[in-house]
């Protein structure tokens, strides 16, 4: 997973500061780096050289392989605090949608009806037969 950290010149950045978010970012995603190519990280701060509430901007796009890009802004009042805000928001954005695509299940069907199965292992032959308007029950994984 590539990590790419980019600041506005609004934005006084420490030493160290990139490998930091990338520090964050990392521990935040790490049970989805294998499906994330790139991670893009924009910061700018909203009021420039004036203080103000919130005026921290944090914008995470995560690229997903075969996927279209998934992106996050979040708001706060220093670095520290939009940084980690804006990976959480990204974590929660990726396991929408990578936990939908992977809980996607066929529903169990044949022999002229809809078969009631509460396990995928067993042959629908020997599923009880129901009334083919009856509810879908679709298998837990």
């Amino acid at each position: 997973m590539q990590i790419l950290v980019n600041s506005d010149h609004t934005v006084d950045t420490p030493k160290g500061f990139k490998a930091y978010v990338r520090r964050v970012i990392e521990k935040a995603l790490e049970h989805h780096d294998a499906q994330i190519t790139r991670i893009e990280v924009h910061f700018a701060d909203e009021n420039g050289d004036k203080t103000g509430a919130n005026d921290k901007r944090c914008v995470m796009e995560a690229r997903l392989a075969g996927r279209k890009p998934i992106a996050v802004t979040e708001h706060a009042d220093t670095l520290d605090e939009v940084i980690s805000g804006a990976a959480e928001k990204l974590k929660h954005a990726l396991l929408s949608i990578l936990g939908k695509e992977h809980n996607h299940h066929p529903r169990i069907s044949g022999h002229g009806g809809i078969f009631k199965n509460e396990d995928p292992m067993l042959d629908p032959a020997d599923a009880d037969v129901v009334d083919p308007l009856a509810p879908i029950t679709y298998a837990k994984w």
